[in-house]
């Protein structure tokens, strides 16, 4: 709150006006009654009635902007904080997001923060008004007859009691709801996401009931939460209520011993009253507060993670050049979890600049991981990457990851059109460029087969393509960046062979001096690569071109074997 703290303060003391307001209603009650209509003093009652309409007007007018003010204070934290949390979450490394399930992350944006802004509109707002008019109302009332104000406040300690222990019972069951909620949301993201997958297995009434279980622990937990709120908000409410029925009798019998006036009484009532919803609240209060307190926990959980990868206070840019990059491996290792078996373990690589060179390996060898050490998407453990001689990790991100384009092996394609798409990486091409680059990546089939071309919205995760137009898509994506480095992770491994002909044949020239690192088990894109290197259990066994290794490397023959071609014939082509 504290970016609007001007507003927050005008808030405040709008409150404290009709506070202030509202604290005088009883004593010109009181005027009215004892001067007005028992001493019948000429004059008081007109006045005083006049007093108490204009008082109503403005605790109106002055209650409808305190209303305003702290609402769109609570809206614009909102705002800043879905805002905040959504660029943090970009910060975080991708071991981050690999680790906390997607739909945790989506509650916390969405739910939580809506929560946050609830009682930062409302609750918080009313907690604070409600102790000053608990102050006010006391001091009035202690004022007007100290021995009936001691009846009030012996009846406070019970109100305490279970006020605080209401409050603790009710933080443990809505930091659960709202946990539970994230855990909902998981399962209704996957569903979604992996619909196709649903469908093709037959599991709909699987994902159905798993969704039900979700849901009905949030409903335990909501049914757990009522019932703490039956139990504690009528006792809190009937508390009050007891303190007005001892008053109404102590009181009256005072009054009637002429110890205080017909209109104190009343005047004491009437503060009393006004404590009474506060107090009548407080489980409502409660409840809030305890929501909010579980989210921000929640929220401030994610905020309060530091991303393992950012820019060093020292880190310094990436110089500029039109030709690639060099790009060195020191005895680099790297593992997914502490303790756990290295993904990668002691590389030593040395590509040149311009270089085409092949990862080739086994499910699990490390090839994809490697690569993904490069634009710094993981750190290495041990070891450093080099890139034109330069430690990545001394690297400004921006100026690394613009000269890097990756194409995964399973592209991610966003809910906007084809040129947006293609254009991500780089906003102002024009579409002439755009369409260049889609001729490159031999996708302009892709547009001439789309109803409105470029314009075409592709759908969420790009489903509207198939998986061969998605890799096309995402290669082009890649190329349009220019980048000095190209990273090919299993890219064209959904692409026909015909297909992956025509994008080898030009790839080269849109490629230009960039260092080319590609994941590819085909021998057709090996053929690419003038240098492969094989890795098994992520270290390195095996450096050569594609024609030595099938010839004199067993293990990369299996690993060509398992992808598809047969040793014999390999062996043949390497021969020839």
């Amino acid at each position: 709150m504290r970016p609007f703290w001007r507003r927050v303060t005008v808030a405040f003391l709008l409150g404290v006006t009709m506070l202030a307001i509202t604290s005088l209603l009883p004593l010109i009650t009181r005027t009215i009654i004892d001067d007005g209509l028992t001493r019948r003093v000429p004059g008081v009652l007109g006045r005083e009635i006049v007093l108490l309409m204009v008082l109503a007007v403005v605790r109106w007018v002055v209650g409808g902007l305190r209303r305003n003010i702290s609402g769109r204070v609570g809206t614009d934290v909102e705002y800043q904080l879905r805002n905040r949390l959504a660029r943090h979450l970009l910060t975080l490394e991708a071991a981050y997001h690999d680790r906390v399930p997607t739909g945790q992350l989506l509650a916390r944006v969405t739910s939580d923060v809506r929560s946050l802004r609830y009682f930062i509109s409302w609750g918080l707002v009313f907690m604070v008004l409600n102790l000053l008019t608990f102050v006010i109302a006391a001091v009035q009332m202690w004022l007007l007859s100290p021995r009936l104000c001691l009846v009030v406040l012996a009846l406070a300690p019970p109100l305490v009691y279970g006020a605080l222990r209401f409050n603790r019972r009710l933080h443990r069951v809505y930091w659960q709801v709202q946990q539970e909620i994230g855990e909902l949301t998981t399962v209704v993201e996957e569903a979604t996401a992996g619909v196709r997958v649903v469908k093709a297995f037959g599991r709909e009434r699987e994902q159905a009931r798993r969704l039900e279980t979700e849901a009905s622990s949030i409903l335990d937990q909501n049914l757990e939460a009522a019932r703490l709120r039956a139990f504690y908000t009528p006792l809190l409410g009937i508390l009050p209520q007891l303190s007005l029925a001892a008053i109404l009798w102590y009181g009256g019998r005072l009054a009637i011993d002429g110890q205080i006036t017909l209109g104190t009484l009343v005047a004491f009532n009437s503060y009393l009253l006004l404590l009474a919803w506060p107090l009548q609240g407080l489980g409502m209060l409660f409840g809030f507060a305890q929501r909010a307190a579980a989210s921000g926990d929640r929220v401030f959980e994610v905020l309060d993670q530091a991303p393992a990868i950012a820019d060093r206070p020292d880190a310094i840019a990436l110089p500029p050049a039109d030709q690639g990059v060099r790009i060195t491996f020191e005895d680099v290792s790297f593992g997914y979890e502490e303790g756990g078996r290295p993904a990668l373990s002691g590389i030593d690589l040395n590509f040149a600049p311009g270089s085409r060179v092949a990862v080739v390996g086994g499910t699990g060898s490390g090839k994809s991981t490697l690569l993904g050490l490069v634009p710094r998407l993981y750190a290495p453990t041990r070891g450093r990457v080099l890139v034109d001689g330069h430690d990545v990790a001394g690297l400004t991100l921006d100026s690394l990851r613009s000269a890097v384009g990756i194409v995964h092996q399973e592209p991610v394609l966003f809910s906007a059109s084809l040129r947006d798409n293609v254009a991500f990486g780089r906003p102002q091409a024009t579409d002439e460029q755009v369409l260049g680059a889609l001729a490159a990546a031999a996708a302009r089939d892709v547009v001439e087969a789309l109803p409105e071309g470029l314009d075409t919205v592709v759908g969420e995760q790009g489903y509207t393509l198939s998986g061969g137009q998605r890799q096309r898509v995402a290669l082009a994506r890649a190329l349009l960046m220019q980048p000095r480095v190209l990273i090919l992770d299993d890219a064209l491994s959904h692409v026909d062979v015909d297909t992956e002909a025509a994008i080898l044949a030009g790839l080269d020239a849109a490629l230009g001096s960039a260092t080319v690192l590609l994941v590819a088990n085909r021998p057709a894109s090996l053929r690419l690569a003038e240098r492969v290197v094989l890795l098994d259990r992520g270290r390195v066994v095996a450096q050569g071109s594609h024609e030595d290794l099938a010839a004199r490397e067993p293990a990369y023959r299996a690993v060509l074997a398992h992808a598809g071609g047969g040793v014999d014939r390999l062996v043949e082509e390497a021969a020839s």
